[in-house]
């Protein structure tokens, strides 16, 4: 049985390297949408100038494995799977550049009542590591009245 629900999504990305941290906090409305055990949470964001950029995460109930997609202002597609460190090509115009993604946890409460994503991982981009924290907390969207 498929079944869709609005999500108001926090989403809040902390990124640690050797300069120090930052955290990065933003709001989104997106779809959670479920067939059978496969879920998909979709959202646009944007960015400081406006530029939006599509989110597509996907992942099996009871499997740590979560499939990112983003396409727009930035694109990169990547398995975050802690078993596996992952190389794709990021893109953020006019630069692109290799990735590497070595993930350290995948964190899947989210079902159609809510709950959180919580995606840990080191990503090295141009010679620059840094430790990443991903977390999106979602809940129902309630209907106006």
């Amino acid at each position: 049985m498929k079944q869709e629900t609005p999500m108001s999504l926090q989403i809040v990305s902390r990124m640690e390297n050797g300069d120090g941290a930052e955290t990065y906090t933003h709001t989104a409305t997106g779809t959670l949408r479920q067939v059978g055990d496969h879920h998909s949470l979709a959202y646009t964001s944007r960015d400081e100038n406006g530029a939006k950029t599509m989110n597509a995460l996907s992942w099996q109930k009871g499997v740590e494995k979560l499939h990112l997609k983003r396409r727009g202002a930035v694109k990169w597609e990547v398995l975050f799977d802690p078993a596996l460190p992952a190389m794709t090509r990021y893109e953020l115009p006019p630069i692109a550049c290799d990735l590497r993604v070595t993930c350290h946890g995948v964190d899947l409460a989210l079902d159609e009542f809510g709950g959180t994503i919580t995606l840990t991982y080191t990503r090295e981009i141009g010679g620059d590591t840094a430790r990443v924290t991903y977390t999106i907390t979602a809940r129902v969207t309630e209907d106006e009245p």
